[in-house]
């Protein structure tokens, strides 16, 4: 057996949010997997924003549709230092998502 551990990416998101949160730096959790994994393990205890429904995702043609307004006014309620993003495996770096991280913070931990 291996001493490496391996946890998965949504675990990981929420750990990271936990020492982020014990060493008081503001943070929003940007939730991009569509089976909403991080919003369940936190179950609303950090910031989450999201563009995801989870019908939609699985059930028609279009994929992480941004509505950028609505964004802005959820990120610019606070100011954040750092974005933790938990990615959907296989995400393409030029989706409209991960372009839109710079609008709410320059500092981006993308987990994948």
């Amino acid at each position: 057996m291996s001493s490496i551990s391996k946890i998965g990416k949504s675990t990981f998101t929420v750990l990271t949010a936990y020492y982020l949160n014990s060493l008081e730096i503001p943070f929003l959790i940007e939730e991009l997997d569509p089976f909403q994994t991080v919003r369940v393990l936190v179950d609303d205890e950090f910031d989450i924003v999201d563009y995801f429904n989870i019908n939609k995702y699985l059930y028609s043609d279009s994929f992480l549709e941004i509505d950028e307004d609505k964004s802005r006014i959820i990120c610019n309620s606070s100011i954040w230092n750092i974005l933790i993003s938990d990615l959907l495996t296989n995400i393409d770096p030029q989706a409209n998502s991960i372009k839109f991280q710079d609008h709410i913070t320059t500092e981006n931990i993308n987990v994948s």
